[in-house]
């Protein structure tokens, strides 16, 4: 999506949130009404508590220590009413105060006075009843309805029909100034219990009536109030005004056209109000979009882009913290803007505190998880430097061993601020508590076989059995383990990925084929992980001593010179059907790719086939005939030698007479071979078969008729069977 259009949608959606409609609430459709005063009105100064009232002012005018709620109602009533009359007097005296003193700061008379005047609004603010608010708009609505409350017993006090006897004593446990909706009670109420305490309190049926009886007192056909307590638009400075008790200095220094066009009322609110509200949340929406989507992107897979190093993890696990780390104090700074400095009221901002405050809370439960799966990368690898490795094997261990601690306790933290966020939006505990029971019943319907699993996953990882890396075989699945986790093991196998849960694996029989290799110096390298290649080939028949130890020599050579096997062990015995068994244990650096493993298994079995053919075929036997003279008999070895000696890269071990057949003389010959190549090596016997033959038809040796003389004998006519046995054809080796 592009800005521009981003940026439209943000400002459409911000001026609907700013534009939409305020409905009545039920409070304000319900309930009792306040009388309309009829025939002969009592004002305050009538009333018979009205020297109490006076008394009550002056206690506050010496002391503002103590609380306004008290031990009957008349206390709780008349200290509310005349603290809040102090309380708009002092504001009347600092606004007035701001046109005549200079500069744009307060001065400290003016910012000693309107803390006084906040510490006793807050006391009387106190007197309200307001557990069953949503915590995330409590106290702003109490603080709306505390003004309000004023400007109703403005009126009620200052217009009842007959003298109010408001009780002096507690014997009631509740008490309703009459032809009102205000009722005051002992205690506050919670939203699990139910009232407590022996201190009056207006109720929180109190503060739901307050809006339809404001709206009431304010009709235009009203007579205005005239009494040294009344305070007659206390409401009216506080709504439509930014700031919050007391407005900015820079306000109240403006013109008053300037003030009086700011001030023009838009529902509850003022146009001031209204404008920089829909500008705070134009810039608010966009930011946000912005870092999520940033955010969202990590997630996508790019197409061509590479598979991340597990090294650059954290990097990304960082990455993604810093998208969504500025979405919390963004959220909680923008509340702050439209409650306490641009002063929104009434549905606005409960609107507003409700949508930022789900932000505020989920996005910090985001960031929360986001921080602990960062901080568990970035300390696996702090543990690898430590240790002076750069093992990118032995980062996947630590991190299987971190991460899940550190995304548990992440989880729980997210899960304790989803619960916190219910509770401020309104949810009682009894009932967060119930959703506390949701998922504990079902922890507890699956709990034998998750817990038999977690209780196995921490076993696994005490014993170790295997590790992260390790080329094992559990039952009949052989594979790699890529992961160990608390719940099941992953395995590589060849054809695919197998989970298998920790219970099943810790009571079943492992094999690990994995061995370490250790360096004495320099940094410790896990990558070198050797997985085990172990071979039982069955030797050929013919085979001598020498022969035998001929192939060990040339498998282990061979070894030597391969980067990918570190180690190789081989010894021959005699199997119980007298035939002669290699045994060789490789070891093998794969680092858990099936296709290096496979490889090197290949090459190494190709190779020992190889030997076993060229060490078989140095053995070679030659027939003369009978009628031969002696003197060229006791010649044939001096003669075969001479004529392997040609070849550099043959010597003959021995020459002599194998056996006295009827017809011919069998000589046998074995040579010490230097070829490496196969190929090789059965063109040079090629070749020294051929000049035998010249060499004994020069010398007037015969060769017994019939024969066959094969110049190359084809080793491979027959493979080799590694599958638990290895065998060869017997190729002819006669001349």
């Amino acid at each position: 999506m592009k800005k521009p259009t981003v940026w439209a949608i943000c400002f459409l959606l911000s001026l609907a949130l700013v534009h939409l409609p305020l409905y009545p609430t039920l409070a304000e459709t319900s309930g009792e009404s306040i009388e309309a005063s009829t025939g002969n009105q009592i004002r305050l100064i009538e009333q018979p508590f009205y020297p109490e009232l006076q008394n009550i002012a002056n206690r506050w005018n010496r002391s503002y220590m103590g609380e306004v709620e008290g031990k009957t109602p008349q206390y709780t009533l008349l200290n509310f009413y005349g603290v809040m009359a102090k309380v708009a007097s002092k504001i009347e005296w600092v606004s007035t105060k701001a046109t005549t003193e200079p500069g744009f700061r307060w001065s400290e008379e003016s910012k000693q006075t309107i803390k006084e005047a906040e510490l006793l609004f807050n006391s009387a603010v106190e007197s309200l009843d307001g557990s069953l608010i949503p915590e995330s708009t409590r106290s702003d609505r109490r603080e709306e309805a505390a003004l309000k409350l004023k400007e109703i017993l403005d009126y009620v006090l200052d217009n009842s029909s007959s003298a109010l006897a408001i009780p002096n004593t507690s014997n009631d446990q509740d008490w309703r100034l009459p032809s009102t909706g205000i009722h005051l009670a002992k205690g506050k109420r919670n939203q699990d219990s139910p009232l407590a305490g022996d201190e009056y309190f207006f109720t929180p049926e109190t503060i739901n009536n307050i809006p339809r009886m404001y709206s009431f007192i304010k009709q235009s056909d009203r007579n205005p109030i005239e009494n040294d307590f009344a305070t007659p638009n206390l409401y009216k400075q506080y709504t439509y005004t930014p700031g919050q008790l007391v407005p900015p200095k820079w306000y109240l220094k403006l013109p008053l056209g300037i003030r009086n066009l700011f001030e023009r009322p838009i529902g509850d609110q003022s146009l001031l109000q209204i404008c920089l509200a829909f500008i705070v949340t134009t810039i608010y929406l966009p930011i946000v979009y912005i870092l999520t989507h940033n955010f969202l992107s990590t997630f996508k897979h790019r197409k061509g882009a590479k598979k991340t190093s597990i090294w650059l993890e954290d990097n990304k696990a960082w990455g993604r913290l810093a998208f969504i780390a500025p979405i919390p104090p963004l959220s909680a700074f923008c509340n702050y803007l439209l409650d306490q400095q641009i002063n929104l009221t009434n549905f606005w901002l409960e609107k507003s505190a409700l949508i930022l405050d789900i932000a505020f809370y989920v996005s910090l439960g985001l960031t929360i998880l986001l921080l602990f799966e960062a901080l568990g990368r970035s300390s696996s690898e702090w543990i690898l430097s430590f240790r002076n490795s750069k093992s990118s094997v032995e980062l996947k261990r630590i991190n299987n061993i971190i991460l899940p601690s550190c995304r548990f306790l992440g989880a729980i933290s997210s899960i304790g601020l989803m619960y916190a966020l219910l509770i401020r939006l309104g949810l009682p505990p009894s009932t967060v508590l119930a959703f506390s029971a949701v998922p504990g019943l079902a922890i507890g319907l699956g709990a034998q076989r998750i817990l038999g699993n977690l209780f196995s996953g921490i076993s696994i990882q005490t014993d170790r059995p295997v590790r992260i890396g390790d080329f094992c075989k559990v039952n009949n699945e052989e594979g790699f383990v890529t992961r160990i986790g608390l719940r099941s093991i992953e395995l590589s196998t060849f054809s695919g990925r197998v989970t298998i849960p920790n219970s099943t694996f810790d009571s079943a029989t492992i094999q690990s084929f994995s061995k370490h290799v250790q360096s004495n110096i320099g940094p410790i390298d896990s990558d070198a992980i050797g997985q085990n290649i172990e071979l039982q080939l069955e030797m050929p028949s013919g085979l001598g001593i020498g022969h035998l130890n001929s192939i060990v020599d040339r498998i282990k050579d061979y070894a030597a010179t391969q980067e990918r096997i570190s180690k190789i062990s081989c010894s021959f015995c005699e199997n119980n059907n007298g035939g002669i068994i290699l045994s060789i244990v490789a070891l093998s650096k794969t680092n858990q790719e099936w296709e290096k493993y496979l490889n090197i298994r290949q090459n190494l079995v190709s190779e020992i086939r190889l030997i076993v053919a060229l060490i078989k075929n140095t053995k070679q036997m030659v027939s003369v005939g009978r009628q031969t003279k002696p003197e060229l008999i006791e010649q044939i070895p001096n003669i075969i030698e001479a004529i392997i000696n040609e070849d550099p890269q043959l010597s003959m071990s021995y020459c002599r007479l194998s056996s006295i057949s009827d017809y011919s003389l069998d000589f046998v010959f074995n040579m010490e071979a230097k070829y490496t190549d196969i190929g090789e090596f059965l063109n040079a016997v090629a070749a020294l078969k051929q000049k035998i033959l010249l060499t004994f038809s020069n010398n007037g040796i015969h060769i017994p008729y019939p024969t066959s003389v094969e110049l190359q004998t084809n080793p491979f006519e027959q493979p080799i069977n590694f599958e638990g046995s290895l065998t060869t054809s017997e190729p002819s080796d006669a001349i």
